[in-house]
């Protein structure tokens, strides 16, 4: 996994930036991103409540493979969303930081 800038930020710090980012008003892909992650795990607790119902129910062998699809899709969509919503943060992070590294110019 690749390094980022809001790996070296401290808990408190990527918390406020998230806040930060989430009262912008172009972090649309981070707040698309957040809203799909939590879709997922939505999904992972269907996914899971179902699977023990067919268990339950011994049902065939189909709807293991339903249940089974189901929570590879939703691990991989869970991944990537979470994977995104870390892109966006490391990139407003680092926009932030030039800001406040930016010299001032003297007239």
């Amino acid at each position: 996994m690749m390094e980022m800038y809001i790996d070296r930020l401290s808990k408190a710090e990527r918390k406020q930036l998230s806040k930060e980012l989430l009262a912008d008003k172009e972090a649309v892909v981070y707040r698309k991103a957040r809203r799909m992650f939590y879709i997922c795990l939505v999904g992972m607790v269907y996914a899971g409540i179902v699977t023990a119902y067919d268990i339950i129910n011994q049902a065939r062998v189909f709807h293991y493979f339903l249940d089974g699809l189901l929570i590879v899709v939703l691990l991989f969509f869970g991944f990537k969303t979470y994977s995104l919503k870390r892109i966006a943060l490391n990139k407003y992070a680092i926009s932030k930081k030039n800001q406040k590294d930016k010299p001032k110019k003297k007239k």
